[in-house]
């Protein structure tokens, strides 16, 4: 049954699964190493929180780690990153479910991980602060937390706003707006650093090996929507006991061409 209340994540991350090479995989782990500063993780308990297309949990898994429990809202996105994971050599296991982070998960409430992960998810839940709180529990005393969550801007109104509507609107409407978006966003960039949109997009797997497409699909349909200013998030995990380790906070943001995700490494001092 189709959900009316989320766009569809699931979908946009099979089409980009179907073109994941070693080039992206290469991407995704270097970008992982930089923000969790492991670069191994032997006879770790990993929970990946949004698994997405997989590509992460995959990252996670090359790194070694014991075990790894990748959950997603998203049945396809379930469906996806088993089908990632599926066939490949690890030194570790793996399992992937679909769950809801905001209720209760049989299984996996009551336990606790050397690290949780979860890149660019919460604040598509439609309860941020709730997810936060949810995915902190998971985390057992000593362990880490990399949260990454859209920064707070001038127009996040009015994006959530567009996100509720191109959620729900024909394809054809999306393509066309996509197109848009992609002529305005190509245009900042030639302001701003003299790139073309075309070598933008030539280099942009080497950002976590994403796709430049599939974000743009991703970032336009992304609802529900969220965000957050990192000192705000900053001073919300050191009152439940976490210490912030690692950040990639971005400089300012008008927000008029979106919002970026700020990067974050905490470690619970319990």
């Amino acid at each position: 049954m189709k959900d009316k209340k989320h766009f569809a994540f699931g979908k946009n991350w099979d089409l980009y699964s179907r073109q994941i090479n070693s080039s992206h995989i290469e991407s995704s782990k270097k970008d992982l190493i930089s923000l969790i500063q492991l670069e191994s993780l032997e006879g770790m308990r990993v929970l990946d929180i949004g698994s997405g297309s997989g590509v992460h949990s995959l990252s996670l898994m090359l790194l070694g780690c014991k075990d790894l429990i990748a959950l997603d809202y998203d049945a396809n996105s379930v469906s996806t990153t088993n089908r990632v994971l599926s066939g490949k050599s690890f030194k570790g296991n793996f399992q992937v479910m679909q769950a809801d982070i905001l209720k209760h998960i049989p299984g996996i409430d009551g336990h606790t991980f050397d690290l949780v992960y979860s890149w660019g998810v919460l604040h598509h839940t439609g309860d941020m602060m709730k997810g936060i709180d949810r995915s902190i529990s998971y985390v057992k005393p000593g362990g880490l937390i990399a949260l990454a969550l859209y920064r707070k801007t001038p127009f996040c109104t009015f994006w959530r706003i567009e996100k509720f509507i191109y959620s729900k609107s024909p394809e054809i409407f999306q393509v066309i707006s996509q197109k848009v978006y992609e002529f305005f966003f190509g245009l900042g960039i030639k302001i701003k650093t003299g790139q073309t949109l075309r070598d933008y997009r030539l280099s942009y797997f080497q950002k976590r090996g994403m796709d430049f497409s599939r974000d743009v699909h991703d970032w336009l349909g992304g609802y529900p929507y969220e965000s957050i200013d990192p000192d705000v998030l900053i001073q919300y995990m050191e009152q439940r006991g976490f210490t912030v380790l690692n950040s990639n906070i971005s400089k300012k943001q008008s927000g008029i061409l979106g919002s970026g995700c700020d990067e974050f490494l905490f470690k619970n001092k319990g």
